[in-house]
């Protein structure tokens, strides 16, 4: 059960990744985040389906994805999708909801020891994270492909 988690994990993350393709600094901080998630996800479904050996290099990659790359992933996105950053585009807001309230879920209440339902914490946490990746992917697709808001900018005849 723990390497599909965490390879469900690894395809989401690859899946957001693959959502974002410009050069704006806030997708460049939550893609590199989502890459130290990726390392994390692949060397985690590896461990776990067939290579026990990899449990230190997991447990390290696990740590730094934890305290850097989910940060960079919260950061980046939400200031991806704040009003401020938003001047040329509009986002969609109920995936911003569903993202936000699935990462904050993740991040504050699942904890990575002992059983939930009798799940392993650690596979609910890999669930609601690819979910809430799921989420933030959509939103960032459909601002994406959504056309840009033209402002007053003088355009109009007089």
């Amino acid at each position: 059960m723990a390497a599909l988690c965490d390879a469900l994990v690894l395809v989401t993350a690859l899946w957001a990744l693959g959502r974002a393709r410009s050069l704006e600094l806030t997708a460049l901080v939550w893609r590199a985040g989502l890459a130290l998630v990726v390392a994390a996800a692949a060397v985690g479904t590896a461990r776990y389906a067939a290579a026990p050996a990899l449990a230190a290099l997991h447990g390290t990659l696990s740590t730094v994805a934890a305290n850097v790359g989910m940060p960079l992933v919260a950061a980046g996105l939400l200031a991806r999708f704040s009003p401020a950053s938003r001047a040329g585009h509009r986002g969609s807001f109920l995936g911003r909801v569903l993202a936000g309230v699935a990462f904050t879920a993740v991040a504050l209440t699942v904890g990575d020891t002992g059983e939930w339902h009798g799940m392993l914490r650690e596979n609910v946490f890999h669930v609601l994270f690819a979910a809430s990746l799921v989420c933030f992917g959509a939103a960032y697709e459909v601002a994406r492909q959504q056309p840009a808001r033209t402002g007053d900018s003088g355009s109009r005849a007089s």
